[in-house]
């Protein structure tokens, strides 16, 4: 889907719940940013990450 995408709105989500590693859901949301830029397509894509926690990270260091 990534691939096929070349404009519009791209929807990533992170579970609400406690995960492993709770860079996993955003790293593909950067990855998917990073290979439109370099298709030169990303400046027609609005990349959109929902967190359903109030917080990024729960290592308050890292957030």
């Amino acid at each position: 889907m990534i691939k096929n995408l070349t404009s519009g709105t791209a929807v990533f989500t992170q579970p609400s719940g406690p995960i492993k590693c709770a860079g996993a859901p955003q790293m593909i949301a950067y990855l998917a940013a990073d290979f439109w830029r370099s298709q030169g397509e990303l400046e027609d894509t609005r990349v959109v990450l929902l967190l359903l926690t109030p917080v990024m990270f729960g290592v308050k260091v890292f957030d």
